[in-house]
């Protein structure tokens, strides 16, 4: 199970007996993050709901376990919808 850590910009993963197994540190861009779950079709990224009061929007972004987002969908400041891969 992966827990967000909002202050922190962290993810942990926990057992199902609560014991810690691991964390991601996210890169500053992904601020405020508030779900986060594992993706089915690509293997060793989590997706992350982010964004929050004071942030351009909220977004989903595929996140890779050093932290860092590859695919991002959501809403930009625009409201307009946006889909973007980052190199």
């Amino acid at each position: 199970m992966w827990v967000t850590c909002l202050v922190r910009q962290k993810l942990k993963e926990f057992s199902g007996l609560g014991q810690s197994l691991r964390f991601v540190s996210l890169h500053p861009d992904i601020s405020y993050p508030w779900h986060a779950a594992v993706c089915a079709v690509d293997i060793g990224r989590l997706l992350v709901g982010h964004g929050g009061v004071g942030t351009d929007g909220r977004r989903v972004v595929a996140v890779a376990m050093d932290g860092r987002g590859s695919a991002v969908y959501g809403l930009a400041k625009s409201t307009a919808p946006t889909a973007a891969v980052a190199g």
